[in-house]
């Protein structure tokens, strides 16, 4: 499986009443005719950085298009547009069952796009979107304010990744150990001379008073400057993670899912990349998965070694039932070599 900006839900019935967040790309993503971002306040913090898009004569054509025929088709009512350089993103709500899959109401649209496009640019058959579109369609109760929120805030992402560019690019083969990792953020924090490896076993649950005593210890370590390391696999780990963002402490975090070409992080992992809070790590030798992969044992013990090895002298200590150290070295040692093609 391939990352794709045309990705869609299988078995969903596009005629349905939902809530779509839809994004559209141009056919050529390098020359920006729809809009350009403009910063309007510069700062070294990334969260104080103000920007947004300036629309083009073509951006305000395709951003008036879209408020008219959204508006005129029957059963949808338009929520949001967000226009960007070379892409746009808007929400509509399907109030009612669709006579016609939604795709061809945004089929019509592009095609009007198009038209204009073609007018404006005295380009007969120039085309100025990619095929498909991307959706990520509402289900859970807190997304639709978080859907609002990534889209009003997409112009400032987009210039703290031009201010800050280091922070934001997949780095491969970073040396380690007897291989490599992958990773996005802050490299540096690999080099930090303090640790504390966030270990919580499944079976403490985060509301009982063991959790609360792993809690504290880290506080404790944090507060001597110690950068968290965590596979976040256990749901306890995941809350400690969850605790060090809140608290603004450097994490390094690993996955078991390497980075896609277009890969960025977003949400609260963007704003601690931006200011050099965290470093997330990949194995290049589990390779790439697009979606939720769902992480086996082995990868788990895999995850939990490296971090181990992060850690150092700083390591928790972890009892990988069922295998020897021999084997798990050949296990870690295989996911730090490059895949073969």
């Amino acid at each position: 499986m391939r990352h794709s900006m045309n990705r869609r839900y299988h078995n969903w019935n596009y005629t349905s009443p939902a809530i779509y967040m839809i994004t559209i790309t141009q056919e050529n993503r390098r020359l920006p005719l729809l809009g350009k971002v403009i910063v309007d306040k510069h700062s070294n913090i990334p969260e104080e950085i103000l920007a947004h898009c300036e629309p083009t004569r073509l951006g305000k054509i395709v951003w008036k298009t879209w408020k008219d025929m959204m508006n005129s088709f029957p059963g949808i009512r338009p929520l949001y547009f967000q226009l960007m350089e070379e892409h746009i993103h808007f929400i509509l709500q399907v109030m009612q069952f669709l006579e016609r899959p939604l795709g061809k109401h945004i089929a019509a649209f592009k095609a009007r796009c198009t038209q204009q496009f073609r007018q404006l640019y005295n380009s007969p058959t120039g085309s100025l979107f990619a095929r498909g579109f991307q959706d990520t369609i509402l289900f859970r109760k807190g997304q639709l304010p978080r859907m609002f929120n990534y889209l009003k805030d997409n112009p400032r992402r987009l210039a703290v990744k031009r201010l800050f560019p280091d922070l934001f690019r997949v780095t491969r083969y970073i040396p380690f150990d007897t291989g490599f990792l992958n990773g996005i953020g802050n490299c540096f924090l690999l080099q930090a001379p303090y640790f504390y490896q966030a270990q919580v076993s499944r079976s403490i649950e985060v509301s009982s008073v063991d959790f609360q005593r792993k809690s504290d210890e880290m506080a404790e370590a944090v507060s001597q400057n110690a950068v968290v390391v965590s596979p976040c696999i256990s749901p306890g780990e995941k809350e400690l993670a969850k605790i060090a963002f809140q608290h603004q402490a450097p994490l390094i975090a690993l996955r078991n899912n390497d980075f896609p070409p277009l890969y960025k992080p977003s949400g609260a992992y963007f704003d601690a990349c931006a200011n050099g809070r965290l470093l997330l790590l990949a194995p290049p030798g589990l390779g790439y998965q697009m979606g939720h992969r769902k992480l086996t044992r082995t990868e788990a013990c895999i995850l939990n070694s490296i971090a181990q090895k992060i850690c150092g002298d700083f390591a928790a200590d972890i009892s990988y039932h069922g295998l020897v150290p021999a084997e798990l070295e050949k296990l870690v040692a295989s996911s730090l070599q490059p895949p073969t093609h």
